[in-house]
């Protein structure tokens, strides 16, 4: 490797954030190149090392920087070719029991009490996308604040992301 290549090397490797490159002089077999710090404050300090060329590998880079292990490389390898698992889209039982589950329900009550004492039971059109999101949602309850409560607590709803299509479902949610 020439001098010079190997110099501007050393200089590129040495000028990290912290460190500025002060001197750089043959000793014995190699380069020696000796850092400073710079302060807190971005100033150039006087505390200082030295590192030989090997510190950068450039005698034996295996040495220096270490061979991969193949148990690693092998493992790394299986995790890469390992098929990924597909999430099942929901079914109309599985998204029954999202949209009845006890927060849900709880909060639809709460809805009930408050804006509609007399309902019992609320039909329910929804579409969920493949992120787990309600993105369409229906109801028959009437316009006004008890139809909001209900859609607010309906998209309380903890769906998990699936892969694939959107999902239609048409619930009746009794109250």
């Amino acid at each position: 490797m020439s001098r010079t290549l190997l110099l501007s090397l050393v200089l590129a490797a040495g000028c990290a954030p912290q460190y500025f490159v002060s001197d750089v002089h043959n000793a014995g077999d190699g380069l020696v190149v000796t850092k400073c710090e710079f302060g807190l404050d971005g100033q150039p300090t006087n505390i200082c090392h030295d590192e030989s060329d090997n510190t950068y590998g450039l005698d034996n880079p295996d040495e220096s920087y270490g061979t991969p292990d193949p148990a690693e490389v092998r493992k790394v390898k299986r995790q890469l070719d390992a098929p990924v698992e597909k999430r099942a889209a929901p079914t109309d039982a599985s998204l029954a029991a999202a949209v009845s589950s006890k927060g849900v329900h709880d909060s639809l009550e709460l809805c009930r009490a408050t804006y509609a004492p007399a309902v019992t039971s609320v039909d329910v059109s929804m579409t969920v996308a493949p992120t787990g999101e309600i993105t369409k949602l229906v109801t028959n309850a009437q316009q006004g604040p008890f139809a909001d409560c209900t859609d607010r607590a309906l998209r309380t709803a903890n769906i998990l992301a699936y892969d694939g299509a959107a999902v239609h479902s048409e619930l009746r949610l009794t109250l």
